[in-house]
């Protein structure tokens, strides 16, 4: 909790963002663009407002945001390694690297919207397991409501992130769609 966010490059513009967003509202966000992925702005713009509840800077609160992201992603892997069936050895080794890993604990504590595609990202892999499992298993409900919410969180994801968008032309052609 001793760490400085250090605000420079996209920083600069997602801090302008949340301000906006938080003084002026939704509003005025989308009549000026948007110009970025509305999620983390957003984010930064719930932390300024807790911040002026309790009449302290928006970076404590944001860092403290961005800790709890980190943990749940960790907890994402711990599931989605279980899913899979890895070794707990593996599954041990993984945890403590997302822990310490100098790139992943930098963006915990950078003003950067990576770390909310963290959580994202291996909630992608987990539900895709699951949703894969029922289809399997011919389970139609289940495999509804798997679908469902991989689609919400594609959706999220793209929100963070919106190179997640992407899609090769080519992908599809081996299926003749």
């Amino acid at each position: 909790f001793s760490s400085q966010m250090q605000i420079s490059a996209d920083a600069i513009g997602y801090e302008r963002l949340g301000s906006l967003l938080y003084h002026q509202g939704l509003t005025e966000y989308l009549k000026q663009g948007p110009t970025r992925e509305p999620l983390y702005p957003f984010l930064i713009a719930v932390s300024m407002h807790i911040a002026g509840i309790f009449q302290i800077s928006y970076y404590q609160v944001e860092k403290l945001f961005q800790i709890i992201i980190l943990f749940v992603s960790q907890i994402l892997i711990f599931f989605t390694l279980r899913k899979l069936k890895v070794n707990d050895l593996i599954c041990a080794i993984t945890i403590l690297y997302c822990a310490v890993s100098p790139l992943i604990v930098n963006a915990a504590f950078s003003l950067f919207s990576e770390i909310v595609t963290f959580p994202l990202m291996v909630a992608i892999v987990l539900i895709a397991a699951y949703l894969w499992h029922n289809l399997n298993k011919n389970h139609l409900q289940n495999t509804m409501i798997f679908s469902i919410l991989l689609g919400v969180v594609f959706a999220k994801i793209v929100y963070v992130k919106a190179i997640f968008e992407y899609t090769d032309p080519n992908l599809f052609k081996e299926f003749h769609i």
